[in-house]
Protein backbone atom coordinates (compact mmCIF):
# COMPACT_ATOMS: atom_id res chain seq x y z
CA UNK A 1 0.00 0.00 0.00
CA UNK A 2 1.28 3.46 -0.88
CA UNK A 3 1.38 5.47 2.38
CA UNK A 4 1.46 8.74 0.48
CA UNK A 5 -1.71 7.81 -1.42
CA UNK A 6 -3.80 5.48 0.76
CA UNK A 7 -6.75 5.79 -1.62
CA UNK A 8 -4.78 3.76 -4.14
CA UNK A 9 -5.02 0.70 -1.91
CA UNK A 10 -7.48 -1.97 -2.97
CA UNK A 11 -8.14 -2.88 0.67
CA UNK A 12 -10.67 -0.78 2.48
CA UNK A 13 -11.04 -0.88 6.22
CA UNK A 14 -14.42 -1.61 7.73
CA UNK A 15 -15.54 -1.09 11.27
CA UNK A 16 -15.59 -4.24 13.38
CA UNK A 17 -18.84 -6.14 13.12
CA UNK A 18 -21.06 -5.82 16.18
CA UNK A 19 -24.04 -7.88 17.03
CA UNK A 20 -27.28 -5.94 16.87
CA UNK A 21 -28.59 -4.70 20.20
CA UNK A 22 -31.89 -6.11 21.36
CA UNK A 23 -34.69 -3.85 22.49
CA UNK A 24 -35.86 -3.89 26.10
CA UNK A 25 -39.20 -5.26 24.96
CA UNK A 26 -37.48 -8.14 23.14
CA UNK A 27 -35.46 -8.93 26.28
CA UNK A 28 -38.58 -8.91 28.47
CA UNK A 29 -40.40 -11.20 26.04
CA UNK A 30 -37.46 -13.59 25.93
CA UNK A 31 -37.25 -13.68 29.72
CA UNK A 32 -41.01 -14.39 29.89
CA UNK A 33 -40.36 -17.67 28.07
CA UNK A 34 -38.34 -18.78 31.09
CA UNK A 35 -40.40 -17.20 33.88
CA UNK A 36 -43.97 -17.72 32.64
CA UNK A 37 -43.75 -20.44 30.01
CA UNK A 38 -41.23 -22.39 32.11
CA UNK A 39 -38.92 -23.03 29.15
CA UNK A 40 -35.33 -23.93 29.94
CA UNK A 41 -32.78 -21.20 29.26
CA UNK A 42 -31.18 -23.17 26.44
CA UNK A 43 -34.51 -23.81 24.70
CA UNK A 44 -35.72 -20.23 25.09
CA UNK A 45 -32.41 -18.79 23.89
CA UNK A 46 -32.48 -20.95 20.77
CA UNK A 47 -36.12 -20.03 20.12
CA UNK A 48 -35.35 -16.29 20.05
CA UNK A 49 -31.89 -16.57 18.46
CA UNK A 50 -29.66 -15.33 21.29
CA UNK A 51 -26.98 -16.94 23.41
CA UNK A 52 -27.97 -18.71 26.58
CA UNK A 53 -25.59 -16.41 28.50
CA UNK A 54 -27.34 -13.28 27.18
CA UNK A 55 -30.72 -14.63 28.22
CA UNK A 56 -29.40 -15.50 31.68
CA UNK A 57 -27.96 -12.00 32.04
CA UNK A 58 -31.29 -10.43 31.04
CA UNK A 59 -33.11 -12.70 33.48
CA UNK A 60 -30.81 -11.63 36.30
CA UNK A 61 -31.39 -7.95 35.52
CA UNK A 62 -35.14 -8.10 34.85
CA UNK A 63 -36.52 -10.61 37.35
CA UNK A 64 -36.56 -9.57 40.99
CA UNK A 65 -35.34 -12.21 43.42
CA UNK A 66 -38.11 -14.02 45.29
CA UNK A 67 -38.88 -12.99 48.84
CA UNK A 68 -37.37 -15.13 51.55
CA UNK A 69 -39.76 -17.53 53.28
CA UNK A 70 -38.94 -16.41 56.80
CA UNK A 71 -38.18 -18.21 60.03
CA UNK A 72 -41.50 -20.05 60.29
CA UNK A 73 -41.45 -21.50 56.77
CA UNK A 74 -42.35 -25.10 56.15
CA UNK A 75 -39.89 -27.56 54.66
CA UNK A 76 -41.88 -27.51 51.41
CA UNK A 77 -41.64 -23.69 51.23
CA UNK A 78 -37.90 -23.80 51.87
CA UNK A 79 -37.41 -26.45 49.18
CA UNK A 80 -39.38 -24.33 46.72
CA UNK A 81 -37.29 -21.28 47.64
CA UNK A 82 -34.07 -23.23 47.12
CA UNK A 83 -34.90 -24.52 43.60
CA UNK A 84 -34.06 -21.29 41.69
CA UNK A 85 -31.11 -20.63 43.99
CA UNK A 86 -29.61 -24.02 43.19
CA UNK A 87 -30.09 -23.42 39.46
CA UNK A 88 -28.47 -20.00 39.77
CA UNK A 89 -25.53 -21.54 41.66
CA UNK A 90 -25.15 -24.28 39.04
CA UNK A 91 -25.08 -21.68 36.23
CA UNK A 92 -22.51 -19.59 38.08
CA UNK A 93 -20.31 -22.64 38.66
CA UNK A 94 -20.57 -23.64 34.99
CA UNK A 95 -19.70 -20.10 33.88
CA UNK A 96 -16.69 -20.13 36.21
CA UNK A 97 -15.55 -23.50 34.86
CA UNK A 98 -16.05 -22.34 31.27
CA UNK A 99 -13.91 -19.25 31.91
CA UNK A 100 -11.17 -21.30 33.60
CA UNK A 101 -11.02 -23.66 30.61
CA UNK A 102 -10.94 -20.82 28.09
CA UNK A 103 -8.42 -18.68 29.98
CA UNK A 104 -6.35 -21.59 31.21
Amino acid sequence: MDRAHPESSSITSRPAARSPRCSDEFKRDAVRLVTEEKDKFKTAAQAVGVSEKSLQDWHTKLVPPPEACGENASVAELREENKPLRKQLDRAEMDRLDRSVVHG
